[in-house]
């Protein structure tokens, strides 16, 4: 953060130095404002009259890829239509998570008494600056307790609380390319990380492959067939504080239309399975690095984290559990 640090000698009558130095400070001038979907206010009884219209047949037609963009694209009409948008001033604080009702109305309260009295000595003005302290300290205590209870269940919410209460941000750091050279450019250190990445895929051996294990009792799995009702379970098990990937579809705009996208969903999935064709969003990701240990400017300090389509990973949490349930049910899977 502090750069090109001077010396510019002792004062006159003092030991004393005057230094001067540069504070390289960032500023998000993207937030000023910036427009952000309220999703605790979209319409969803609005969504769900203007989905229903739709005939899914026509997913059926064309390619896997083709179906997708009909589909993604219906989901970016409702997205737009309705689900409002508000707008982020300069000055815009978000309430803390930890903020309880009580003490939001404790402050509110606070407020209006300075405002009435202007002193901040006066008996009334007082009492509640204290109370409100001291439902500000039980509100917070409350919330932390409340996320260190349940850390082994959801420690997303943990990670997610203490980088809030940090008050830096951590950027990655200028790194040194297999020359020795320093790059400080966002797309050539985009360049520097992907060559990296790049070499830590395992590279699987196609002529040689392990003996297959033959099942018991005749039991094969020949298709896997995915159902509605498999489809809406799922998506309403997810967790919705996920990101999103590529085709930036937030889980909670999609589990609230559960159970009117089930039915295209089983069409491009089913689909997918019989052709053996894969939309393309569902093979592309978002990669951010994240460091591990060491010196910041070695690549091989960061770890990848992809962040692909929730819809994606729906599917393959279907084949999965088919895949599971038939190795369980062949005893193909031995205890170790």
């Amino acid at each position: 953060m502090v750069s090109d640090v001077q010396d510019l000698g002792p004062f006159d009558s003092s030991d004393h130095h005057l230094l001067m130095w540069v504070i390289n400070r960032s500023y998000d001038a993207d937030r000023v404002n910036k427009k952000v979907y309220e999703y605790s206010k979209m319409d969803t009884d609005g969504m769900r009259n203007e989905i229903v219209k739709v005939d899914w047949q026509i997913l059926n037609h064309g390619t896997v890829d083709e179906a997708w963009g009909v589909f993604k694209g219906i989901l970016d009409d409702l997205h737009e239509r309705f689900i409002p948008l508000k707008t982020l001033g300069k000055y815009y604080r978000r309430k803390p998570v930890w903020m309880s009702y009580k003490a939001w109305k404790c402050m509110k309260k606070k407020s209006k008494v300075y405002a009435k009295y202007k002193d901040s000595k006066h008996p009334a003005y007082v009492n509640i600056a204290r109370k409100t302290k001291s439902e500000l300290q039980k509100a917070k205590l409350s919330f932390e307790q409340k996320l260190a209870k349940n850390i082994k269940d959801d420690t997303k919410s943990f990670f997610a609380y203490v980088r809030g209460q940090t008050k830096a941000r951590v950027q990655t750091d200028p790194l040194k390319d297999t020359s020795g050279n320093i790059i400080d450019g966002s797309k050539d250190m985009a360049e520097v990380f992907n060559e990296y990445f790049a070499t830590v895929f395992t590279k699987e051996v196609r002529g040689c492959m392990p003996d297959v294990l033959t099942a018991s009792d005749g039991i094969e799995l020949s298709d896997i067939h995915v159902t509605e009702d498999i489809i809406q379970k799922k998506l309403r098990r997810m967790c919705m504080d996920k990101a999103t990937g590529v085709d930036e579809l937030v889980l909670r705009f999609l589990a609230a239309l559960s159970d009117e996208i089930s039915v295209p969903l089983n069409i491009i999935y089913n689909r997918s399975l019989r052709e053996g064709v894969v939309p393309k969003d569902w093979r592309d990701a978002n990669v951010s690095p994240i460091f591990k240990s060491g010196s910041r400017a070695v690549p091989g300090n960061y770890q990848p984290v992809n962040l692909t389509c929730v819809l994606c990973k729906i599917w393959e949490s279907i084949i999965r559990d088919e895949l599971f349930n038939y190795l369980e049910g062949a005893r193909l899977i031995h205890d170790t």
